[in-house]
Protein backbone atom coordinates (compact mmCIF):
# COMPACT_ATOMS: atom_id res chain seq x y z
CA UNK A 1 0.00 0.00 0.00
CA UNK A 2 0.97 3.67 -0.73
CA UNK A 3 2.00 6.30 1.95
CA UNK A 4 -0.86 7.93 3.42
CA UNK A 5 0.38 11.67 3.01
CA UNK A 6 2.98 13.61 3.39
CA UNK A 7 3.46 13.68 6.84
CA UNK A 8 4.10 9.09 6.93
CA UNK A 9 6.46 9.90 4.15
CA UNK A 10 8.47 12.65 6.36
CA UNK A 11 8.29 9.90 9.17
CA UNK A 12 9.77 7.17 6.39
CA UNK A 13 13.05 9.28 4.72
CA UNK A 14 13.75 10.63 9.11
CA UNK A 15 14.66 6.60 9.46
CA UNK A 16 16.89 6.62 6.16
CA UNK A 17 19.78 7.52 8.84
CA UNK A 18 19.52 4.44 11.00
CA UNK A 19 19.91 1.87 7.98
CA UNK A 20 22.86 -0.31 7.29
CA UNK A 21 24.47 -0.12 3.80
CA UNK A 22 22.84 -3.82 3.00
CA UNK A 23 19.40 -2.39 4.28
CA UNK A 24 19.92 0.86 1.87
CA UNK A 25 21.30 -1.61 -0.77
CA UNK A 26 18.20 -3.85 -0.52
CA UNK A 27 15.50 -0.54 -0.40
CA UNK A 28 17.24 0.85 -3.17
CA UNK A 29 16.68 -2.51 -5.32
CA UNK A 30 12.99 -2.55 -4.19
CA UNK A 31 12.61 0.71 -5.30
CA UNK A 32 14.11 0.35 -8.39
CA UNK A 33 11.84 -2.74 -9.01
CA UNK A 34 8.61 -0.97 -8.14
CA UNK A 35 9.57 1.84 -10.63
CA UNK A 36 10.07 -0.51 -13.43
CA UNK A 37 6.96 -1.94 -12.81
CA UNK A 38 4.99 0.95 -12.76
CA UNK A 39 6.96 1.88 -16.34
CA UNK A 40 5.12 -1.27 -17.98
CA UNK A 41 2.73 -0.46 -20.50
CA UNK A 42 -1.05 -1.42 -19.32
CA UNK A 43 -1.44 -4.18 -21.33
CA UNK A 44 1.12 -6.48 -19.84
CA UNK A 45 0.93 -5.53 -16.07
CA UNK A 46 1.16 -8.28 -13.73
CA UNK A 47 1.90 -10.81 -16.98
CA UNK A 48 5.66 -12.22 -17.03
CA UNK A 49 4.60 -13.71 -20.88
CA UNK A 50 2.98 -12.34 -23.18
CA UNK A 51 1.87 -13.63 -26.66
CA UNK A 52 4.83 -15.97 -26.24
CA UNK A 53 7.04 -13.12 -25.36
CA UNK A 54 8.93 -12.56 -21.73
CA UNK A 55 7.99 -9.29 -20.43
CA UNK A 56 8.63 -9.42 -16.44
CA UNK A 57 10.81 -11.60 -14.15
CA UNK A 58 8.41 -14.30 -13.21
CA UNK A 59 9.96 -14.27 -9.53
CA UNK A 60 10.02 -10.61 -8.75
CA UNK A 61 8.28 -9.14 -11.49
CA UNK A 62 11.05 -6.52 -12.41
CA UNK A 63 11.36 -5.91 -16.43
CA UNK A 64 15.45 -5.67 -16.25
CA UNK A 65 16.68 -8.97 -16.83
CA UNK A 66 18.86 -10.64 -19.81
CA UNK A 67 19.17 -13.65 -21.54
CA UNK A 68 21.02 -16.32 -19.37
CA UNK A 69 22.15 -19.69 -21.69
CA UNK A 70 19.67 -22.17 -22.67
CA UNK A 71 18.26 -25.14 -20.88
CA UNK A 72 16.62 -28.13 -22.79
CA UNK A 73 16.97 -26.25 -25.62
CA UNK A 74 14.53 -23.21 -24.04
CA UNK A 75 16.10 -19.88 -23.35
CA UNK A 76 17.16 -18.78 -20.25
CA UNK A 77 17.26 -15.62 -18.55
CA UNK A 78 18.95 -13.93 -15.40
CA UNK A 79 16.68 -11.28 -13.41
CA UNK A 80 18.84 -7.93 -12.98
CA UNK A 81 17.05 -7.01 -9.70
CA UNK A 82 16.52 -10.07 -8.07
CA UNK A 83 19.10 -12.25 -9.53
CA UNK A 84 17.08 -15.27 -9.94
CA UNK A 85 17.15 -17.24 -13.30
CA UNK A 86 13.61 -18.18 -15.39
CA UNK A 87 12.43 -19.20 -18.89
CA UNK A 88 9.37 -18.46 -20.64
CA UNK A 89 7.42 -21.74 -18.98
CA UNK A 90 8.94 -20.82 -15.27
CA UNK A 91 5.55 -21.27 -12.95
CA UNK A 92 3.54 -22.89 -16.07
CA UNK A 93 2.23 -26.44 -16.03
CA UNK A 94 5.21 -27.29 -19.10
CA UNK A 95 8.31 -25.98 -16.25
CA UNK A 96 10.35 -28.87 -15.54
CA UNK A 97 7.98 -31.23 -17.85
CA UNK A 98 9.92 -33.81 -19.39
CA UNK A 99 7.22 -33.90 -22.64
CA UNK A 100 8.33 -31.57 -25.21
CA UNK A 101 6.04 -29.04 -26.76
CA UNK A 102 4.82 -31.61 -29.67
CA UNK A 103 4.11 -34.29 -27.09
CA UNK A 104 1.89 -32.13 -25.01
CA UNK A 105 0.08 -30.85 -28.39
CA UNK A 106 -0.45 -34.77 -28.84
CA UNK A 107 -1.99 -35.36 -25.42
CA UNK A 108 -4.20 -32.38 -25.49
CA UNK A 109 -5.04 -33.44 -29.22
CA UNK A 110 -5.60 -36.96 -27.77
CA UNK A 111 -7.86 -35.99 -24.97
CA UNK A 112 -10.17 -33.39 -27.28
CA UNK A 113 -10.67 -36.40 -29.61
CA UNK A 114 -11.67 -38.75 -26.33
CA UNK A 115 -9.26 -41.36 -27.31
CA UNK A 116 -8.50 -44.15 -24.66
CA UNK A 117 -5.36 -43.60 -22.21
CA UNK A 118 -3.93 -46.43 -23.75
CA UNK A 119 -4.52 -44.64 -27.41
CA UNK A 120 -2.69 -41.59 -26.13
CA UNK A 121 -0.01 -43.16 -24.39
CA UNK A 122 1.20 -44.71 -27.72
CA UNK A 123 0.72 -41.67 -29.67
CA UNK A 124 2.69 -39.80 -27.34
CA UNK A 125 5.44 -42.36 -26.22
CA UNK A 126 4.81 -42.07 -22.28
CA UNK A 127 3.06 -44.33 -20.07
CA UNK A 128 -0.85 -44.63 -19.27
CA UNK A 129 -0.09 -43.35 -15.67
CA UNK A 130 1.91 -40.22 -17.15
CA UNK A 131 -1.01 -39.79 -20.06
CA UNK A 132 -3.69 -40.21 -16.87
CA UNK A 133 -1.89 -37.67 -14.51
CA UNK A 134 -0.76 -35.01 -16.72
CA UNK A 135 -4.91 -35.37 -18.34
CA UNK A 136 -5.86 -34.47 -14.65
CA UNK A 137 -3.75 -31.54 -14.71
CA UNK A 138 -4.95 -30.18 -18.04
CA UNK A 139 -8.36 -30.68 -16.81
CA UNK A 140 -7.71 -28.74 -13.53
CA UNK A 141 -5.63 -26.37 -15.70
CA UNK A 142 -9.18 -25.61 -17.31
CA UNK A 143 -10.78 -25.01 -14.06
CA UNK A 144 -9.05 -22.05 -13.68
CA UNK A 145 -9.75 -21.47 -17.09
CA UNK A 146 -13.67 -21.39 -16.69
CA UNK A 147 -14.24 -21.12 -12.95
CA UNK A 148 -17.93 -20.60 -13.97
CA UNK A 149 -19.96 -22.55 -16.43
CA UNK A 150 -22.56 -20.68 -18.98
CA UNK A 151 -25.88 -18.03 -17.50
CA UNK A 152 -29.06 -18.69 -18.82
CA UNK A 153 -31.11 -16.53 -20.67
CA UNK A 154 -34.77 -16.77 -22.67
CA UNK A 155 -36.11 -20.41 -22.47
CA UNK A 156 -33.97 -22.25 -20.15
CA UNK A 157 -34.17 -26.41 -20.13
CA UNK A 158 -33.17 -28.25 -16.71
CA UNK A 159 -33.07 -31.94 -16.13
CA UNK A 160 -30.98 -34.27 -14.21
CA UNK A 161 -28.35 -36.94 -15.74
CA UNK A 162 -27.36 -40.17 -13.81
CA UNK A 163 -24.24 -41.73 -13.84
CA UNK A 164 -23.35 -44.71 -11.12
CA UNK A 165 -20.70 -43.66 -8.43
CA UNK A 166 -17.52 -44.58 -9.30
CA UNK A 167 -13.87 -45.30 -7.16
CA UNK A 168 -12.00 -46.23 -10.07
CA UNK A 169 -8.77 -46.11 -8.64
CA UNK A 170 -9.08 -47.38 -5.83
CA UNK A 171 -7.68 -50.70 -4.39
CA UNK A 172 -8.10 -50.53 -0.62
CA UNK A 173 -10.69 -53.73 0.47
CA UNK A 174 -11.20 -51.39 3.89
CA UNK A 175 -12.53 -48.60 2.03
CA UNK A 176 -15.02 -50.77 0.66
CA UNK A 177 -16.01 -52.63 3.42
CA UNK A 178 -15.87 -50.14 6.08
CA UNK A 179 -16.39 -46.74 4.58
CA UNK A 180 -19.02 -47.87 2.00
CA UNK A 181 -19.95 -50.95 3.18
CA UNK A 182 -19.85 -53.32 0.54
CA UNK A 183 -17.32 -55.07 -1.83
CA UNK A 184 -15.95 -53.30 -4.94
CA UNK A 185 -18.49 -54.20 -7.83
CA UNK A 186 -17.50 -57.08 -9.34
CA UNK A 187 -19.10 -60.51 -10.15
CA UNK A 188 -18.15 -62.65 -7.99
CA UNK A 189 -19.41 -65.55 -6.35
CA UNK A 190 -20.38 -66.25 -2.64
CA UNK A 191 -17.09 -68.37 -2.22
CA UNK A 192 -14.85 -65.75 -4.21
CA UNK A 193 -16.27 -63.24 -2.28
CA UNK A 194 -14.97 -65.12 1.07
CA UNK A 195 -11.64 -65.68 -0.35
CA UNK A 196 -11.50 -61.99 -0.46
CA UNK A 197 -11.83 -61.11 2.61
CA UNK A 198 -9.86 -63.16 3.76
CA UNK A 199 -7.13 -62.15 1.80
CA UNK A 200 -8.04 -58.93 3.06
CA UNK A 201 -7.68 -59.72 6.70
CA UNK A 202 -11.43 -58.58 7.30
CA UNK A 203 -12.59 -61.74 7.60
CA UNK A 204 -12.40 -62.97 10.80
CA UNK A 205 -13.62 -59.64 12.25
CA UNK A 206 -17.05 -60.05 10.00
CA UNK A 207 -17.09 -62.85 11.62
CA UNK A 208 -18.07 -61.32 14.85
CA UNK A 209 -20.85 -59.22 13.10
CA UNK A 210 -23.06 -62.58 11.21
CA UNK A 211 -25.99 -59.60 9.73
CA UNK A 212 -23.12 -57.04 8.48
CA UNK A 213 -21.56 -60.50 6.87
CA UNK A 214 -24.34 -61.67 5.48
CA UNK A 215 -24.96 -58.40 3.96
CA UNK A 216 -21.88 -57.59 2.06
CA UNK A 217 -22.11 -61.55 0.70
CA UNK A 218 -25.87 -62.08 -0.23
CA UNK A 219 -27.13 -57.89 -0.42
CA UNK A 220 -27.33 -55.23 -3.17
CA UNK A 221 -23.83 -53.81 -3.15
CA UNK A 222 -25.70 -50.58 -3.71
CA UNK A 223 -25.26 -47.45 -0.63
CA UNK A 224 -28.56 -46.85 0.74
CA UNK A 225 -30.30 -43.58 -0.19
CA UNK A 226 -28.55 -42.75 -3.29
CA UNK A 227 -30.76 -44.73 -6.00
CA UNK A 228 -28.23 -47.46 -6.44
CA UNK A 229 -25.19 -45.34 -5.83
CA UNK A 230 -26.06 -42.91 -8.54
CA UNK A 231 -24.20 -39.30 -8.74
CA UNK A 232 -26.66 -36.80 -10.25
CA UNK A 233 -25.74 -33.93 -12.74
CA UNK A 234 -27.70 -30.99 -12.98
CA UNK A 235 -27.95 -30.23 -16.69
CA UNK A 236 -29.22 -27.02 -18.60
CA UNK A 237 -29.34 -25.56 -21.49
CA UNK A 238 -31.03 -22.18 -23.12
CA UNK A 239 -32.34 -21.74 -27.00
CA UNK A 240 -29.26 -19.06 -27.07
CA UNK A 241 -26.60 -21.90 -26.35
CA UNK A 242 -25.83 -21.23 -22.70
CA UNK A 243 -25.04 -24.55 -20.96
CA UNK A 244 -24.43 -26.17 -17.73
CA UNK A 245 -22.86 -29.29 -16.40
CA UNK A 246 -23.02 -29.52 -12.38
CA UNK A 247 -22.78 -32.89 -10.38
CA UNK A 248 -24.57 -32.14 -7.36
CA UNK A 249 -25.32 -34.73 -5.34
CA UNK A 250 -25.75 -38.56 -4.70
CA UNK A 251 -28.85 -39.72 -5.13
CA UNK A 252 -32.01 -37.54 -5.85
CA UNK A 253 -31.52 -33.48 -6.56
CA UNK A 254 -32.87 -31.48 -3.77
CA UNK A 255 -34.22 -27.52 -3.47
CA UNK A 256 -31.30 -26.51 -1.86
CA UNK A 257 -29.02 -28.26 -4.97
CA UNK A 258 -30.99 -26.42 -7.20
CA UNK A 259 -31.02 -22.87 -5.58
CA UNK A 260 -26.90 -23.40 -5.04
CA UNK A 261 -26.51 -24.27 -8.94
CA UNK A 262 -28.32 -21.47 -10.33
CA UNK A 263 -28.93 -18.78 -7.91
CA UNK A 264 -26.29 -16.73 -9.64
CA UNK A 265 -26.91 -18.33 -12.93
CA UNK A 266 -30.91 -17.14 -13.87
CA UNK A 267 -32.59 -14.03 -13.34
CA UNK A 268 -36.21 -13.44 -12.97
CA UNK A 269 -37.24 -12.66 -16.70
CA UNK A 270 -36.24 -16.31 -18.34
CA UNK A 271 -39.16 -18.99 -18.45
CA UNK A 272 -38.11 -22.40 -16.69
CA UNK A 273 -38.83 -25.50 -18.17
CA UNK A 274 -38.26 -28.76 -16.07
CA UNK A 275 -39.89 -32.10 -15.35
CA UNK A 276 -42.51 -32.57 -12.99
CA UNK A 277 -39.74 -32.17 -9.65
CA UNK A 278 -40.49 -30.34 -6.78
CA UNK A 279 -37.37 -28.95 -6.16
CA UNK A 280 -37.22 -26.72 -9.26
CA UNK A 281 -41.05 -25.53 -8.37
CA UNK A 282 -39.61 -24.53 -5.10
CA UNK A 283 -36.79 -22.60 -6.75
CA UNK A 284 -38.72 -20.91 -9.30
CA UNK A 285 -41.45 -19.92 -6.93
CA UNK A 286 -38.47 -18.29 -4.69
CA UNK A 287 -36.63 -16.24 -7.22
CA UNK A 288 -40.54 -15.68 -9.18
CA UNK A 289 -39.55 -17.13 -12.10
CA UNK A 290 -41.98 -18.33 -14.94
CA UNK A 291 -42.00 -22.25 -14.35
CA UNK A 292 -43.16 -24.76 -17.46
CA UNK A 293 -43.25 -28.09 -16.19
CA UNK A 294 -43.41 -30.84 -18.60
CA UNK A 295 -45.58 -34.43 -16.92
CA UNK A 296 -44.38 -37.36 -17.10
CA UNK A 297 -45.11 -39.49 -20.11
CA UNK A 298 -45.69 -36.31 -22.09
CA UNK A 299 -42.74 -34.81 -24.71
CA UNK A 300 -43.74 -31.45 -24.56
CA UNK A 301 -46.74 -28.76 -23.39
CA UNK A 302 -47.74 -26.44 -25.90
CA UNK A 303 -43.99 -24.25 -27.16
CA UNK A 304 -42.27 -25.66 -24.39
CA UNK A 305 -40.29 -29.09 -24.42
CA UNK A 306 -37.24 -30.64 -22.89
CA UNK A 307 -35.56 -31.10 -26.30
CA UNK A 308 -32.54 -29.46 -25.94
CA UNK A 309 -31.23 -30.99 -22.67
CA UNK A 310 -32.09 -34.58 -23.66
CA UNK A 311 -29.68 -34.22 -26.39
CA UNK A 312 -26.98 -33.47 -24.06
CA UNK A 313 -28.06 -36.17 -22.25
CA UNK A 314 -27.87 -38.27 -25.64
CA UNK A 315 -24.35 -37.04 -26.00
CA UNK A 316 -23.14 -37.62 -22.20
CA UNK A 317 -24.87 -41.73 -22.77
CA UNK A 318 -22.42 -41.85 -26.00
CA UNK A 319 -19.53 -39.74 -24.30
CA UNK A 320 -19.16 -42.48 -21.35
CA UNK A 321 -21.62 -45.73 -23.12
CA UNK A 322 -23.27 -47.82 -20.60
CA UNK A 323 -21.43 -45.61 -17.67
CA UNK A 324 -18.79 -48.32 -18.43
CA UNK A 325 -14.85 -48.66 -18.62
CA UNK A 326 -15.14 -44.38 -19.87
CA UNK A 327 -16.79 -43.17 -16.71
CA UNK A 328 -14.35 -41.20 -14.74
CA UNK A 329 -13.82 -41.09 -10.91
CA UNK A 330 -16.44 -39.58 -9.11
CA UNK A 331 -13.58 -37.32 -7.64
CA UNK A 332 -13.00 -36.57 -10.83
CA UNK A 333 -16.32 -35.78 -12.08
CA UNK A 334 -16.81 -32.04 -12.11
CA UNK A 335 -13.35 -31.75 -14.30
CA UNK A 336 -14.19 -34.22 -17.15
CA UNK A 337 -17.86 -32.29 -17.08
CA UNK A 338 -15.91 -29.03 -17.79
CA UNK A 339 -14.32 -30.50 -20.72
CA UNK A 340 -17.51 -31.86 -22.69
CA UNK A 341 -18.85 -28.42 -21.83
CA UNK A 342 -15.91 -27.04 -23.30
CA UNK A 343 -15.88 -29.39 -26.46
CA UNK A 344 -19.77 -28.39 -26.93
CA UNK A 345 -18.91 -25.21 -26.53
CA UNK A 346 -16.31 -25.19 -29.30
CA UNK A 347 -17.94 -27.69 -31.91
CA UNK A 348 -17.54 -24.69 -34.55
CA UNK A 349 -13.37 -25.78 -33.83
CA UNK A 350 -11.63 -28.05 -35.35
CA UNK A 351 -9.48 -30.78 -33.17
CA UNK A 352 -6.27 -29.13 -33.92
CA UNK A 353 -7.87 -25.28 -33.92
CA UNK A 354 -9.21 -26.59 -30.39
CA UNK A 355 -5.39 -28.34 -29.30
CA UNK A 356 -3.90 -25.04 -30.24
CA UNK A 357 -6.46 -23.47 -27.96
CA UNK A 358 -5.69 -25.53 -25.05
CA UNK A 359 -2.16 -25.58 -25.56
CA UNK A 360 -1.32 -22.19 -25.65
CA UNK A 361 -3.40 -21.31 -22.30
CA UNK A 362 -1.34 -23.77 -20.76
CA UNK A 363 2.07 -23.12 -22.22
CA UNK A 364 1.31 -19.09 -20.40
CA UNK A 365 -1.24 -20.03 -17.33
CA UNK A 366 0.40 -19.17 -14.07
CA UNK A 367 -2.08 -21.14 -11.94
CA UNK A 368 -1.55 -24.64 -13.68
CA UNK A 369 0.11 -25.96 -11.42
CA UNK A 370 -1.29 -28.28 -9.36
CA UNK A 371 0.70 -31.02 -7.54
CA UNK A 372 -0.02 -34.80 -8.63
CA UNK A 373 -0.98 -35.16 -4.18
CA UNK A 374 -2.86 -32.26 -4.39
CA UNK A 375 -4.88 -33.78 -7.07
CA UNK A 376 -5.75 -37.10 -5.21
CA UNK A 377 -6.53 -35.42 -2.23
CA UNK A 378 -9.31 -32.89 -3.39
CA UNK A 379 -12.84 -33.74 -1.94
CA UNK A 380 -15.59 -35.19 -3.75
CA UNK A 381 -17.13 -32.14 -5.56
CA UNK A 382 -20.62 -32.68 -4.70
CA UNK A 383 -23.32 -33.50 -1.50
CA UNK A 384 -22.91 -36.27 -0.57
CA UNK A 385 -25.52 -35.91 1.87
CA UNK A 386 -23.81 -37.27 4.94
CA UNK A 387 -23.46 -40.78 3.39
CA UNK A 388 -19.98 -41.08 2.96
CA UNK A 389 -17.00 -38.70 3.65
CA UNK A 390 -16.07 -36.00 1.18
CA UNK A 391 -12.83 -37.07 1.08
CA UNK A 392 -11.88 -41.11 -0.25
Amino acid sequence: KGLASMADLSVFTKHLGSLTDDELNELLSRLEIEKSRRDQPEDTKGLTVKDGNIVACSHCGSVEFKKHGKKDGHQRYRCKDCGKTFMETSNTMLYRSKLSAEQWKKLIKGIVQHLTLSQIAEEVGISTSGVWYNRQKILDCMKSMFPKQDSFADIAEFDEYEVHMSFRGKRDPAFFVNTLGRLPRHHRSTSEKIEYLQKAGLWIDLQQDPERLEQLLYGDSYIKGTKKDSVCILTGKDRSGNLLLEPTCLGSIESRHVEQSLSDKVSSDIIMVTDGSNAYKWFAELRNIQHEQIPSLQHSRGPFSLAHVNAIHSKLAAYWPDNGQRLPATKYLDLNLLLFWWIEKNGHLTAPQKTEELFTYIESNLLCTESYKNLQRRALPLDTKGLIPQYV
